[in-house]
């Protein structure tokens, strides 16, 4: 879906070849489409794409979610992986070697940052009222501000530096920003592209931005309790990065417990302890707290959605499977 549309959008750039003689086209395609097709081609959840069908299907519109507006999506969050894993020097994702690590980083760079337009442009595809299309350019642009802002929040705010009455609130911006904004997006881009109420506008928002939250407290989570096998398991710890655990902790333990593990922290990121027992400590300290608070942030709007949901409740009910199945993966 998302690799046909993206290619769609690359062949276009063809038509400014101005030697045509196709010596240009070799050169693009081997530039910029190869490494964007490699990264496409694969194996995607889709949860994006998932979540505008989800709002297609609970609006009451006819038939399934026009293929251009779920390969927006896609193609934008594909964009923010490949970017994500430059600033982070990641070596894999999605099982197959980062994208910067396969073809360096120039090309990467290049590929992401292409992708955000490719998606914008993607849009233009659509049937749309005028007023709508506009409404849906603009949110897209600011989902893409916002998740440039909470990634710097991410990439620059050190666990060492930060005070910690200051960790949650920090953490819960940097995760509404750089992960619910974009799943925020998602659930409500349906209902904006068919002018539906404000109402159910804002209410699919929030879903969408309590679900993007679940998800980012749950993957924090997984990277201590052995629930992912990326090479960069340990990433966040060795970065002394501020995630979700580490705000429950400054929440629930006294600031002496806090400061220890804090010192063990920052051992780690110096590459002067192991990150692998800290991940255990950690772990049995924040796990069944961390998913109680995953669900329970869910759970308040999916009582907003079954309130609205009219002639729709089956299709809030089917969405409320594929979640469960989702966070099963996390338990």
């Amino acid at each position: 879906m998302v690799l046909r549309l993206a290619e769609h959008e690359f062949n276009e750039l063809l038509q400014y070849d101005v030697a045509r003689e196709g010596s240009v086209a070799v050169r693009l395609r081997d530039g910029l489409w190869e490494p964007a097709a490699n990264f496409l081609s694969r194996p995607s959840k889709e949860f994006r794409a998932r979540l505008v069908d989800f709002g297609w299907e609970w609006i009451g519109a006819q038939g399934r979610a026009p293929e251009p507006l779920r390969a927006a999506l896609e193609a934008l969050h594909a964009g923010s992986l490949i970017i994500d894993d430059i600033e982070d020097d990641a070596p894999d994702r999605r099982g197959q070697p980062a994208l910067h690590v396969a073809y360096g980083v120039p090309m990467a760079l290049n590929c992401g940052n292409w992708l955000y337009f490719a998606a914008l442009r993607m849009l233009r595809r659509l049937p749309l009222a005028v007023e709508a299309e506009i409404d849906l350019q603009h949110r897209f642009l600011d989902t893409l501000a916002m998740c440039h802002a909470g990634q710097a929040l991410d990439i620059s705010v050190r666990l060492s530096e930060i005070p910690k009455n200051d960790i949650l609130p920090l953490v819960t911006t940097t995760t509404r920003w750089k992960t619910g904004a974009l799943m925020a997006l998602a659930a409500s881009a349906a209902a904006v592209a068919l002018r539906a109420s404000k109402e159910r506008v804002i209410v699919l928002h929030d879903f969408g931005l309590a679900f993007g939250t679940t998800l980012q407290m749950l993957d924090d989570l997984a990277t201590l309790t052995k629930r992912t096998h990326r090479a960069t398991r340990y990433e966040d710890l060795q970065l002394d990065r501020v995630t979700w655990p580490w705000a429950w902790l400054a929440e629930t333990v006294d600031a002496e417990t806090f400061d220890g593990l804090r010192a063990r922290a920052a051992r780690v990121a110096a590459g002067q302890d192991d990150p692998a027992e800290l991940a255990e400590t950690l772990s049995t300290l924040v796990a069944t707290t961390g998913r109680a608070a995953a669900r329970e942030r869910l759970a308040a709007e999916r009582e907003k959605l079954r309130a609205l949901g009219e002639g729709a409740s089956a299709v809030v009910a089917a969405f409320e499977v594929e979640i469960e199945r989702l966070l099963a993966c996390y338990d």
